[in-house]
């Protein structure tokens, strides 16, 4: 009799499973939201990148969870942990390419494709990376401004070699490979 008058007083039903998982969301966007500004201030982007792994793993593993929500919960939080701060990952991505850090460039690939368009992003860092080279390489060589076949010659035999180098310990994955 009293679990009939319960559900009399609160039923549950889709929507009013909605509106809870709704809350859930909302709230965990806001915590991360406020955490991973602090977490900005307080660490390098590096040591941010490893909080965020932790984190996105700890969510994961809310077993009370249902899969739907999860999911959802999953994505706002790789939405305020990573997307909102995309700006800062890519600066750090064009250190991490020239100082060649695999493993921590690996984290970011993998951080970052967990986004709807991350690989494209990652594509344009790179696409990015590799005209500053080039267009390092020819003011270095001293053909800024010349329309020369040694230009394209330097561009030919220096420039993928040195994105090829920093680039090519990275699978398709994000990790680096060995050997």
């Amino acid at each position: 009799m009293f679990c009939t008058l319960i559900d009399k007083m609160f039923p549950i039903s889709g929507s009013n499973e909605n509106l809870f998982e709704d809350k859930l969301v909302e709230e965990t966007k806001r915590y991360y939201s406020i955490e991973s500004v602090k977490l900005l201030r307080q660490y390098p982007v590096i040591e941010y990148m490893k909080l965020v792994e932790q984190r996105l793993a700890e969510e994961k593993k809310r077993l009370y969870l249902e899969e739907t929500t999860l999911d959802r919960l999953s994505r706002a939080c790789e939405e305020v942990l990573i997307e909102k701060h995309l700006v800062i990952f890519k600066n750090e991505f064009k250190e991490l390419l020239s100082e060649e850090k695999r493993d921590d460039l690996g984290r970011m690939f993998r951080l970052v494709k967990k986004l709807p368009d991350g690989l494209k992003e990652l594509c344009s860092w790179i696409e990015s990376w590799i005209g500053a080279v080039k267009s390092s390489t020819i003011k270095r060589a001293g053909y800024a401004g010349h329309n020369v076949p040694e230009v394209l010659t330097l561009l030919a035999t220096g420039v993928p070699e040195i994105s090829a180098k920093r680039l090519r310990p990275y699978s398709r994955s994000g990790t680096a490979n060995p050997g």
